[in-house]
């Protein structure tokens, strides 16, 4: 099955007979702080898994930080009794059902989850593994394809206690163990250089090595003796510095020989694991598991069956939701988002008239289909839609807070209007990307947002960071293209005009030119600004970064601790490529912002690259 950047489906080969869709019994549904749970299976099963999908949230939350567990939609999981109750949704290769033990389902608007209950420990590790996926790209940084995996498949072997308060992660995975025991290992130097276009990654035979090993490694890391967690942090920074992987491993790690000792840590069999123990909140979490109106089902489910892109089955579903019950309101926004989900043509339902639902979830599934049919309405959205979609979104909000995806949709819509978006909607736009950094896109639409209010220094200074090589490819080239049109926004068209002064007083600008002119970065209290030429940058880990620059006065070097640490900012359309350490092949005009450090050194804040001329 080709993986999509849709969705992420785990699988694994179970016996089934597929046969015609079941019939249901009473479903319930579960609220909690960060999920929502439904299901057809009983209340405490519903309470007991909605438990643990909170205990391993906290879990990573105390291993990778607030960032980390944030969500910025909605989690729906849905739960099915047996492999026959899910066999209507299983996804399908080639036109035929493929056999799975759950489904993860992340999607733009809501996360799904779907899973069977059967006490099937290994069918929980799967979901679990995709549900890290999502929890380490909120990070806002792009790990190495090994560690990726690997930590997902640690933090899969997340176990929950009988007694409901303690955890163990880091627990065997029994077929990693017999699949390294009867295989040659992938020596180090090559498992650090594969990504997702690497042959072996699309292997089957080998690519279960690649799990196994990966997981063996990351497992040695983190548990073995002794614990090498600060060596992998270094490893990490330098790589996301644009260090080559494998002399950031080298620096890091040292001439430890790590092909041996890995090896030698496989063969003795002799792991282990740490137990968790969750807070006093998530102990005693008990609330009501509410029935289900037996009209309201099959919406659920429906949605269910559109991300998976069986749209007639999601239409047959809401057909018969609203035929039970015809003024049901959920038939009547799947039907709306059925629409959507079928790119149709054409005007579709609308969603104007709908009284705010007193279920949040379902307040903000009808917030964001008014804002999505908004959105691609000729000649762009109206007074109506703009009321409809504010109403329907603050009915939505759920007991945790405020969703970074519904601020988001909002402002999407208010950038498309004469006026703007608010201040207040650009106020949480601000919070909801600081709340999820991962979610590259709620900066550059912060962005554009700020350059349509000729606020372009700042504009700058959101995107500089996604210049740095860590981001993937798609995130830099986008980031890069909206500097080039900011750029030509503040310069009336003129990018490639010659430089002009500093919206700040600061000595060693150059005179200000006649016309149009950039608008630098404002100078903050306390730093200061050298006009140069950047020639090189040197990477060095006990010093950290040092930039050398040519000036008209001499060499002038000032350091910073990462590249990470110093906003990248251009004012050029033609620069391409990444920061990256050693000599410039082109050395190039900057303005390098800096602030005293504690031994007299330059502490670089800023490094603005000049337009050509």
């Amino acid at each position: 099955m080709r993986p999509t950047a849709r969705r992420a489906i785990a699988t694994i080969s179970v016996l089934v007979s597929m046969i015609a869709a079941p019939a249901y019994g009473e479903w319930r549904r579960v609220d909690s702080p960060n999920f929502v749970v439904i299901g057809d299976v009983s209340a405490r099963d519903l309470r007991d898994i909605t438990i643990k999908f909170e205990g391993f949230r906290e879990t990573l939350g105390r291993l990778l930080g607030p960032h980390a567990i944030a969500a910025a939609v909605p989690t729906v999981v849905v739960v099915f009794p047996t492999d026959y109750a899910i066999g209507p949704f299983r996804p399908k290769y080639q036109g035929k059902p493929v056999d799975v033990a759950g489904l993860f389902l992340p999607g733009r608007d809501v996360n799904h989850l779907a899973i069977v209950n059967d006490g099937n420990a290994e069918r929980m590790r799967i979901v679990f593994h995709e549900y890290a996926h999502l929890v380490t790209s909120n990070s806002g940084q792009t790990l190495p394809l090994w560690l990726s995996e690997g930590l997902a498949e640690y933090y899969s072997t997340f176990e929950l206690w009988t007694d409901r308060r303690n955890a163990i992660m880091g627990g065997l995975i029994d077929e990693h163990i017999e699949r390294l025991h009867d295989t040659v290992l992938i020596p180090i130097a090559e498992l650090l250089k594969l990504d997702h276009s690497s042959p072996l990654y699309n292997e089957g035979s080998r690519r279960s090595v690649l799990y196994a090993q990966s997981w063996a490694l990351t497992h040695f890391i983190i548990l073995g003796e002794p614990s090498r967690v600060p060596q992998l942090t270094d490893y990490l920074e330098r790589v996301w510095s644009g260090v080559p992987t494998d002399e950031a491993w080298q620096k890091a790690f040292g001439a430890w020989n790590m092909d041996r000792e890995l090896d030698q840590y496989i063969r003795r069999r002799s792991y282990r694991a740490v137990r968790y123990t969750f807070s006093e909140a998530l102990g005693k979490f008990d609330v009501p598991a509410n029935p289900i109106p037996a009209a309201d089902v099959q919406p659920y489910l429906a949605e269910l069956l559109m991300i998976l892109d069986d749209h007639d089955a999601a239409a047959a579903r809401l057909a018969q939701a609203a035929k039970q019950d015809p003024a049901n309101a959920r038939a009547r926004v799947g039907t709306a988002r059925l629409h959507r989900a079928r790119q149709s043509t054409g005007d579709g339902p609308e969603l104007h008239d709908l009284p705010a639902p007193a279920d949040w979830y379902l307040a903000y599934l009808a917030g964001i289909t008014a804002a999505e049919t908004a959105h691609q309405r000729q000649g762009g959205p109206t007074a109506d839609d703009l009321t409809t979609v504010r109403r329907l979104l603050a009915a939505g909000r759920p007991p945790s807070g405020d969703l970074p995806n519904a601020i988001v949709r909002l402002a999407d819509l208010e950038i498309r209007t004469d006026a703007g978006p608010s201040a207040e909607t650009v106020a949480a736009l601000e919070r909801a990307r600081q709340h999820v950094p991962g979610r590259y896109e709620y900066a550059l639409l912060l962005a554009q947002i700020l350059a349509r209010k000729s606020e372009y220094a700042k504009a700058r200074e959101l995107l500089a960071p996604f210049f740095q090589p860590h981001h993937p490819a798609n995130v830099r080239i986008s980031a890069r293209s909206l500097m080039g049109r900011i750029v030509e926004l503040e310069t009336g068209g003129r990018s490639g005009g010659a430089a002009g002064g500093s919206t700040g007083s600061a000595a060693g600008a150059g005179p200000e030119t006649a016309g149009t002119r950039p608008l630098f970065r404002q100078l903050q209290p306390g730093e200061e600004r050298i006009e140069g030429t950047l020639e090189r940058i040197e990477c060095v880990v006990s010093k950290g970064i040092t930039f050398h620059l040519k000036t008209s006065v001499g060499a002038a070097t000032a350091t910073a601790p990462q590249l990470s640490d110093v906003a990248f900012i251009t004012y050029r359309a033609d620069l391409t490529g990444n920061i990256q350490c050693g000599p410039l092949a082109k050395p190039l005009a900057v303005y390098l912002t800096w602030r005293p450090g504690a031994d007299g050194t330059k502490i670089t804040v800023a490094i603005e690259f000049l337009p050509a001329g």
